[in-house]
């Protein structure tokens, strides 16, 4: 191979690689400065199978705490809102208390519990089934209040 065609290639791939290194560190700084608008905590009640209360306690990058308590029951979970959501909360006009979850919010459940892998499953099956199901399947709003 020619040497000048061999710096040629080498320049080319330097800069591509650098321009990808500049995309990356642009792309951390907009997650970095990204405030979700669901950012703050919203707690009402809920019904259906299963009657109690929920706490939704949403980060500035949209990870989730979800509590759910029922009775003596408590349980928590983490999640985090994916990019391609389309949801929204509103809350109650004219209360003080209660919102209401509307549209596609691309829910991601993550096991924060490394030492019970198989906790991943119960949550996954308990928030489909009290959470989930809520929110939006088929189109129905979760009100809670």
């Amino acid at each position: 191979m020619n040497p000048s065609k061999y710096l040629i290639f080498v320049l080319l791939f330097s800069l591509s690689s650098c321009n990808y290194i500049m995309d990356e560190v642009y792309r951390d700084k907009e997650e970095e400065n990204y405030t979700t608008p669901y950012m703050g905590k919203w707690q009402g009640s809920y019904t259906g199978d299963e009657n109690g209360t929920l706490t939704l306690n949403v980060n500035k990058n949209g990870s989730i705490e979800v509590i759910l308590s029922s009775g003596n029951f408590q349980e928590t979970f983490y999640v985090s809102l994916l990019g391609g959501g389309s949801g929204s909360i509103y809350s109650n006009s004219g209360s003080a208390t209660g919102f209401i979850l509307y549209g596609n919010f691309g829910i991601q459940i993550r096991d924060m519990d490394k030492r019970r892998p198989e906790r991943k499953l119960e949550c996954s099956e308990k928030l489909n089934i009290i959470l989930l199901r809520f929110l939006l399947y088929g189109g129905r709003n979760l009100s809670l209040k």
